[in-house]
C-alpha cells in the first residue's frame, strides 16, 4: 500500500451494499424543489412546519411540476502537501438544470430575478417516487447561483420553457427521508 500523507480526520464508516428492496433501483428525476434564502436557519429540512414557516415568511420558495437534474460533480483540487503526494480534492462543484414549462408573466419575473444575480443559501430537491422505496429528498446546504432563462423553440413541436442552470460547491449533500410538505 502507498505510504501517503493522510489528513483523514473522520472514519469512513461502512458502505451498505444491499438494495432497500432486493432488486429495486431508485429512479432519478426531481419534480419539486424548495429554494431557501441566504442567511436563513433551517435546523431540520425534513420538518414540515419549519420549512412551511420559511415559505410563509417569504424566505423560501417552492417550485412544483418542474424537471430538475443534477450532473456528476467536477472537482476543485489543491496541490499536494508533499512532493510525492497526489492533488487533494477540496470541493465538489455541482451543476444542474431546472426546466419549467409554466411560462407566464409572474414566472418570467421570478426567473428573471433568479438569473439576474440572485443567490440562494440552499435547496431541497424531492426525488421522484420509486414504488416500494421510501420517498427521499436531497438537501443542499450551500450558496447556489443561477443562469439561463426563457427558451423559445423555433418550431411548434417543442414547449416554450425556462431553462435555469444552477451551480454550487459541496462535499456534503444530504440524502434524507422526504419532507411531508411535498405531499
Amino acid at each position: 500500500m502507498a505510504n501517503c500523507a493522510a489528513y483523514n480526520c473522520e472514519d469512513l464508516g461502512t458502505f451498505d451494499s444491499t438494495l432497500e428492496q432486493c432488486t429495486t433501483y431508485r429512479k432519478g428525476g426531481v419534480s419539486q424543489v424548495i429554494l431557501i434564502g441566504c442567511g436563513q436557519t433551517l435546523a431540520d429540512p425534513t420538518d414540515e412546519a419549519e420549512v412551511q414557516a420559511l415559505i410563509d415568511g417569504g424566505n423560501a420558495w417552492i417550485l412544483e411540476n418542474v424537471k430538475v437534474g443534477l450532473e456528476a460533480p467536477t472537482q476543485e483540487t489543491q496541490d499536494p502537501v508533499t512532493a510525492c503526494g497526489s492533488p487533494i480534492v477540496i470541493n465538489n462543484v455541482y451543476t444542474g438544470t431546472l426546466f419549467a414549462a409554466q411560462v407566464n408573466t409572474n414566472n418570467t419575473e421570478f426567473v428573471n430575478k433568479l438569473i439576474g444575480g440572485y443567490v440562494v443559501g440552499g435547496m431541497i430537491m424531492k426525488v421522484c417516487d420509486t414504488a416500494g422505496l421510501t420517498d427521499i429528498q436531497v438537501f443542499v446546504d450551500a450558496e447556489i447561483s443561477f443562469s439561463g432563462g426563457l427558451v423559445i423553440p423555433n418550431t411548434n413541436s417543442e414547449y416554450i420553457r425556462y431553462e435555469v442552470n444552477f451551480t454550487f460547491k459541496s462535499n456534503d449533500l444530504a440524502v434524507q427521508t422526504a419532507n411531508p410538505i411535498f405531499g
